[in-house]
């Protein structure tokens, strides 16, 4: 069997999950690496962990909170510190 069905087999049966999407999605070290590529599936997944995990009273204010996060916003990330941890290291 080669490696790669057994990855998928494993994904689909562990791994597939909104809140393993929400998790890759919300690490900055993997949101803001070039080489990794948050795809189509990872953002459904943020969403669906959004709408599982959140008040619909609280959805309006994460969506300003991930725009903040999408543009790296100095509020969130203050000095540079915190931005070289983002860089090298990760969980």
């Amino acid at each position: 069997m080669p490696y790669w069905s057994i990855i998928d087999k494993r994904w689909n049966r562990n791994l597939n999950s909104p809140i393993y999407a929400a998790a890759a999605y919300l690490n900055p070290h993997l949101f803001w690496n070039n080489k990794v590529r948050m795809n189509d599936e990872v953002r459904k997944g943020l969403e669906l962990a959004i709408e599982k995990l959140l008040v619909p009273e609280d959805c309006a204010n994460m969506s300003l909170e991930l725009a903040k996060y999408q543009t790296r916003h100095p509020s969130l990330f203050r000095g540079e510190l915190s931005m070289n941890i983002i860089d090298t290291s990760h969980p």
